[in-house]
């Protein structure tokens, strides 16, 4: 079963609902949070994918299937 980790972390830009994403769609996530931090910009903050809102927190599953 493939699940969300509480360790995995992406960048989460909270004014526009969005996520860091590669530039073929699929959402950037990291293993480390220093790794996260160090591709942080803008609006964006690191955050762990079981922190955030559900319906993205299902994009993530639908991802990793």
């Amino acid at each position: 079963m493939n699940t969300i980790l509480e360790n995995n972390y992406v960048l989460f830009d909270k004014a526009n609902h969005s996520l860091y994403r590669y530039a073929y769609g699929r959402v950037v996530i990291f293993e480390t949070r220093d790794g996260a931090e160090k591709e942080c910009h803008g609006n964006e903050y690191v955050t762990r994918c079981t922190d955030l809102p559900q319906d993205l927190q299902e994009l993530i599953l639908n991802q990793i299937k």
